[in-house]
């Protein structure tokens, strides 16, 4: 999978290419691939909303039609 804007950054940057385990589910603070509201978003999951690295950019409160789809495990 690869990242789509900068929300991550400093860790992952656009166009960067995810190694993924895939999993539907992950412990709090990890970072994983997340489905909501038909969107996937690359971002670490907290207690109640999907959290960007990037403090310029909007976590995403998660809902309970969000899935976690697969845990990043690194970038090539």
């Amino acid at each position: 999978m690869s990242i789509n804007g900068n929300s991550m950054e400093p860790v992952y940057h656009d166009s960067d290419t995810l190694l993924v385990e895939m999993t539907d589910s992950v412990e709090i603070d990890e970072i994983a691939i997340f489905l909501v509201n038909g969107e996937s978003f690359v971002k670490k999951r907290g207690k109640t909303e999907l959290i960007s690295l990037n403090l310029g950019s909007k976590n995403i409160p998660l809902n309970e039609d969000a899935r976690c789809l697969g845990r990043v495990i690194g970038k090539l």
